[in-house]
């Protein structure tokens, strides 16, 4: 790891990685930076920056960032961003952003965006949007979604998305069988088996009792065929974050390998973001939070 606590040490650093060192590259607090290029940097503390051309950059703490081009952020804790161009964000925690243009966010957790022009997002846990011009949501859970122009359009998933204002409101059709479930939140498939993800304690246990040690290949022991939704298997969701609300508490991910044939789904069932399964068809692997292997 890198850490620099000024554009000067940025640039360095930089130049230092762009020779084939994988580096990661830390912008301490305190400071303002500005990535150019296929920049690629994580923002800490207070640290603010401008991202340029294809620069990716993730944001923690308090951080603050505006985006042009094709850039790319994800915004943790109180973050803020905004969007111009092409640029793409994903918001957590308490985030904020403001998207312009053709501009792409998907929010989670608390996070708040403004939309304008052609921009996207998509909501999830009790986010807030709110649609100007040509702007469009794709809203789940228990969002808010506030339209500002008759132009918007709001896609929903759920009865209980808040809207507020008249957006053009579209229809979405919940996945009806594990392949569309899988389709749905962009879940590759490779020789039958998907990356699936697991939340659990301290002891890497489920609040079942079922060990997910890293390595470990764990199946269940009551396994129903998926005649439930709940209980009588393993369950599993599709990215770490999903897995927070069924652990809120948890103190490890698990990345888990499962057959596709393994996997039962209730299209019409209190929970969309989960499956379950009979087992891992491989060994659990720990991850952070991002779904990256640690």
């Amino acid at each position: 790891m890198i850490e620099v606590r000024s554009q000067r040490e940025l640039e360095a650093a930089l130049a230092r990685t762009s020779n084939g060192n994988a580096e990661l590259i830390v912008c301490a607090g305190g400071a303002h930076y500005t990535l150019r290029g296929n920049s690629t940097a994580t923002l800490r503390g207070n640290s603010t920056a401008t991202l340029w051309g294809n620069s990716t950059a993730t944001l923690r703490g308090n951080s603050t960032a505006t985006l042009w081009g094709n850039s790319t952020a994800t915004l943790w804790g109180n973050s803020t961003a905004t969007l111009w161009g092409n640029s793409t964000a994903t918001l957590w925690g308490n985030s904020t952003a403001t998207l312009r243009g053709n501009s792409t966010a998907t929010l989670r957790g608390n996070s708040t965006a403004t939309l304008w022009g052609n921009s996207t997002a998509t909501l999830r846990g009790n986010s807030t949007a709110t649609l100007r011009g040509n702007a469009a949501a794709r809203a789940f859970d228990w969002t808010t979604v506030e339209s500002k122009s008759p132009s918007a359009v709001l896609l929903s998933h759920s009865d209980e998305v808040n809207v507020v204002g008249d957006p053009r409101q579209l229809a979405m059709q919940n996945p009806q069988s594990v392949a569309e479930w899988l389709e749905f939140y962009g879940i590759e498939v490779e020789d039958g088996v998907a990356i699936l993800y697991k939340a659990v304690g301290r002891n890497y246990h489920s609040r079942n009792g079922i060990h997910y040690t890293p390595g470990s290949e764990p199946v269940a022991p009551d396994w129903d065929g998926g005649v439930r939704e709940c209980g009588g298997g393993l369950h599993f969701s599709p990215h770490p974050q999903f897995a927070l609300d069924f652990r809120p508490d948890a103190e490890h991910f698990l990345a888990c390998p499962v057959k596709v044939e393994d996997i039962a789904f209730h299209p019409n069932g209190n929970y969309p973001q989960k499956v379950k399964a009979r087992g891992l068809c491989g060994p659990a692997v720990e991850v952070n939070g991002d779904g990256e292997a640690i």
